[in-house]
Parts: C-alpha cells; structure tokens; sequence
C-alpha cells in the first residue's frame, strides 16, 4: 500500500490535542502519532508545524512511551529535512530556511561577540554571506582596520561593500573568521569594535549540522523527566513567590560553559540575541530546579559590560532540558524591571506558572520587592503584544497599572468579562505595571530618572562642561571613599567609579554621611567589578541611606 503524506489538517489535529491530559487524551495522542509514523513527511510547510508541534510533546510529555514516540518522530523530521536539504528542491529549502530546524539554514545578522562564538565553536558550519553596509562607510572602516598602505582595495574605485570586502579577503572559507581576527586584534575597545562591525552589516551562514545545536535536539542539563497529568494553568503567584527557596543545582565550570553555549544558541536560531547571554560571564551562571521539570539559568554580564548602577541579569528557561522562554531583569535596589519572551512552540504551556517561578528565583535570590513591567511587553509600539492581550497575562497575575485612573479602568474592564476593545489596551500603555510584594519605598523611581538628573546637573552647575563636571565628581568621591590610585586597582573599576561619582555628584549632603555608611559606599563601588554581581545588588541594597537620599533628590 502506499504511503499517505502528512497533511496540515492532520497535523493541526494532534495540535489541538496536545494541551489536553489525562489518560484518553494520552491514548488519542499515541494512536494519532503511530499513524503518523507510517505517513510520508514531504511538504515543507507540514514538516515545520509538526516539528514544532513535536517539541512541545517533548517538553510537556505525558509519560514515557509518549516521549519515545515523540523522539523518533523528531528524527524522522531531521530526516526529511536532509532529504529536501539535499535535493534540488530549491523552493522548499527556502521554506526551511530559518527554522532552525536540525539541517536547515539560518542566516542572520549577529554580533561581533556572537560571530566570534559561532566561528570558534562552528567553524566549518559558518561562513560570509553578504554585507548591506553603506559604500562609504564600508570603505572608511575597512581602511581603519587593515594597514594603511593597503588603501587601493580599502577605498578606491567605486564598489558595493560586499564587492570590496571579497578584494580584500577572497571569496573564501575563511572570509569571515578573517575579518572577525582583524577586529579583533585592532580594536580593543569592546563598545568601539561592537559598533563599527554593526555598521558593516554582514550576514552570517550558519549550517545546522551539529547533533545538538538545533532547535529540534538543543537541550540544558537533564534533570529527572517530569511526566503530566495536567497542566499548572490556575496559579497563586504569592503562594509560589513565598514558597520554599529553590536550590542552585551544583554546576561544573563545563557545564557552566555549556549552559551558555545553550543559551547563545537558542537565541540564535530565533535570529535573537540579549546582552547578558551575548556578553555572558560563565564564571556566574547559577542554574535553579524549580519543580515540575522547570530550570531556570541565570546569566550575568562580563565586568566590562555591566550597566553603569543598574544590573542587568538574563535568564532562560527550560522545560524538561528544552528551552521554552527567555528574558531578563534590570535589578536596581530592591527594584527589578523584567520581560518575558516565549518561544512560539511553547505559548500555550504553563505560561503564567513558568513566570511566576522566573519572579521567584529573582525575589529570594536577589531579594527583589518590587517588580515593574515596561509598557512595550504589554503593546507599545508592539504590535503582536497589544492584540494578544498580554496585558491581561501580568494582570492575572497580580500586576497593576502604577497610575490610579488607569488601574481603575482596567479593574473594571476586567470585572465586565468581555472583550477588551483595541483602543482601551493602548491606553494601558500608557504607564508600567508593576507587582509590589514589600513596599520598601513609597513610590517606584526608574535608575533613567537619575541618568536624567545628572544630565540636569552637569548642565546646571558646569554649563555642560562634562570634562569638568567629571574631574571635580571623581574628586570629591575618591576623598570620600579613600580610593585614590587607578593603577592599582582592577582594570574595570576606574569606569565604575567615574560612573558612581556622576550619582554621588548629585548628593549634597554625602560628606556629612558617618565612616560606616562612606565605607559601605566604597563596598558597592568596588563591587561592581566583582564576580558574582549578586554582590553588588545584595550591598546596594543594604545602603538604605543612599537609595532614600536618591529617591528624595529626584522626589524634590
């Protein structure tokens, strides 16, 4: 008899079947997935809907058999795709292209940091694919990096930049991780060599061919498999929030590596990238179990990428070792601002409970009291975040609009029950959410509010003259801190505390602050060069009297 392709009808019925549990539900997904098997995976677009729909039975499985089949379907995937791959099909790779899909392309425009990673790890995987950077600008960093009496090919002549870049490098293998080791070896400066790289606008060809890192078999460090009879969709987030700490699961400095390696890479096949994982300091990944096969990594960024007094700390998460959600928090005291993406795949799993446990790990490891919610994860200027109605997804979970005629609206669209009109989710925007669990501070005050004071104030009191503004800051603070010699300090520091001078600045009454409190100051200073940047939240938010005089001097 012969075969019977896969069609998208069926697929979408074992689609809408998986977020059902239970045992007739396991028994209606196991005959649908052993008639699957007999089917013949030919269509591009059926292929990608039932891969994704494969993933979400792998990480959401309801027991051990269901799992098994779900895993040999996956390769029988991965072997249609290298069929296809492999073929002269080119309509139909173009179709697969971008997926992530194991044996797919991805090409996408990365990093500078992120290339370098790709082609040390993928060297034979990765290669040049064009460059959309302008003529001239191409031409003037190209002559900045390479020596100057090879100007001819650099400047001359009238060439696209790609054109030029292929003179100067040849059209080969090695074009790219050439021109990543002449940026690498002429520009130094980190934030320097990130922007002219950015300007170039080179696009990277990545062959996924690895056993592992794709998006059909990338996984975190296995813990034991959770199976389900149900899924966590009624939560009470102050109940999980306030339940037992989770635990560090003991890590490897291999393992920590790895746990980077996942997280670089699952971005990527999304053509995404967040700083904390793309400048990732390994030496701090700390990696929590939080039940239910849930693990959630923590990644904090490099000394000489940390914001100036925020700290920025990434996270992903996994279900049952796939990686399901990403985001990160911008922790300032006891404050934490924090977004959460889910991949596609996974959007109709347990959602609300994942977050919940994300706002649990930051509330007893970083003691954090107050979480805010920026208006751009909720619509605006989001599109796909306004019509979906994400706001309704903090709300449940115990988020409000920080602006009193706002919040009133909202308490009383959702009391109506019905569907809230377009024009009513835009006005939500118009102010963060935020979830308080310990009011510390009466009123929230963003750390860009104090960029905005020190802009004032050196306008104010030095008509601009930055230059000064930081000699007579760096001053004042290195009398009242005692650190007073660069060069015997870490390499990192000396950008720290000029950024802390420029805050310091802003207090008039810092010399009147007893030894304790000016010996606490230097603590979180120096901190802010440290390993583990925990430390310098844990400190800063134990200085009560600078974060109250902070609040007060914006507060006036």
């Amino acid at each position: 008899m012969k075969p019977v392709p896969l069609t998208l009808q069926k697929v979408q019925q074992l689609k809408m079947l998986c977020y059902n549990y239970g045992t007739e539900a396991a028994v209606q997904k196991n005959i649908l997935l052993t008639e699957f098997s007999n089917c013949v995976l030919r269509t591009p677009t059926v292929i990608k809907d039932y891969h994704d729909v494969l993933l979400y039975l792998k990480a959401y499985p309801d027991n051990r058999l269901l799992l098994k089949k779900t895993s040999l379907e996956l390769l029988r995937v991965t072997d249609a795709i290298k069929k296809i791959m492999e073929s002269r099909n080119y309509a139909a790779q173009r179709t697969l292209s971008g997926t992530g899909m194991a044996g797919t392309l991805i090409i996408a425009q990365f990093s500078f940091d992120i290339t370098q990673w790709l082609i040390q790890n993928f060297e034979k995987s990765i290669s040049f694919e064009s460059a959309g950077g302008t003529p001239e600008q191409g031409a003037a960093i190209l002559h900045s990096v390479i020596p100057n009496i090879e100007y001819f090919y650099a400047t001359q002549g009238e060439h696209s930049l790609q054109k030029r870049i292929e003179k100067l490098f040849l059209k080969t293998d090695t074009l790219l991780k050439n021109i990543i080791d002449l940026f690498a070896t002429n520009i130094t400066t980190g934030k320097l060599r990130d922007a002219l790289y950015d300007e170039l606008k080179i696009f990277t060809e990545w062959k996924l061919e690895h056993p592992v890192y794709n998006r059909s078999f990338i996984q975190s460090i296995l813990q034991k498999t959770f199976f389900h009879k149900n899924l966590a969709k009624k939560i009470n987030i102050a109940k999980i929030i306030a339940s037992p700490h989770v635990q560090a699961i003991s890590l490897s400095k291999k393992e920590k590596n790895y746990l980077v390696n996942i997280a670089r890479a699952s971005l990527a096949f999304y053509c995404r990238e967040t700083d904390p994982v793309t400048y990732a300091n390994a030496e701090e990944v700390t990696l929590f179990s939080c039940g239910r096969g849930l693990t959630i990594a923590l990644y904090s960024m490099q000394p000489e990428r940390r914001l100036s007094i925020e700290s920025y700390i990434g996270y992903m998460v996994f279900k049952n070792a796939i990686p399901v959600a990403y985001g990160g928090g911008w922790i300032f005291g006891e404050r934490c601002k924090i977004g959460l993406h889910i991949y596609p795949p996974f959007r109709k799993g347990e959602s609300a409970y994942l977050f919940a446990q994300v706002l649990r790990v930051y509330h007893q490891y970083f003691h954090i009291q107050r979480f805010i919610i920026k208006p751009y994860q909720f619509g605006k200027g989001n599109t796909e975040g306004l019509r979906s109605g994400a706001f309704w997804f903090y709300y449940k979970l115990g988020f409000r609009p920080t602006i009193k005629k706002i919040a009133d609206v909202a308490a009383n669209e959702y009391d109506n029950r019905k569907q809230t009109p377009e024009s009513v989710l835009k006005l939500f925007t118009h102010c963060n959410l935020e979830l308080v669990l310990k009011a510390t501070l009466l009123k929230d005050f963003d750390a860009s509010l104090i960029s905005q004071a020190i802009t004032l104030h050196i306008n104010n009191q030095y008509n601009g003259n930055r230059t000064t503004a930081i000699h007579q800051s760096l001053l004042q603070l290195q009398q009242i801190i005692g650190i007073k010699k660069y060069n015997s300090l870490p390499p990192h520091l000396p950008d720290h505390i000029l950024q802390f001078s420029l805050m310091i600045a802003l207090l008039p009454q810092i010399k009147e602050w007893n030894k304790k409190e000016k010996k606490g100051l230097a603590d979180i200073v120096l901190s802010k060069v440290h390993r583990n940047e925990r430390k310098y939240i844990l400190l800063l938010q134990k200085h009560n009297r600078l974060i109250q005089e902070l609040y007060n001097k914006l507060a006036e």
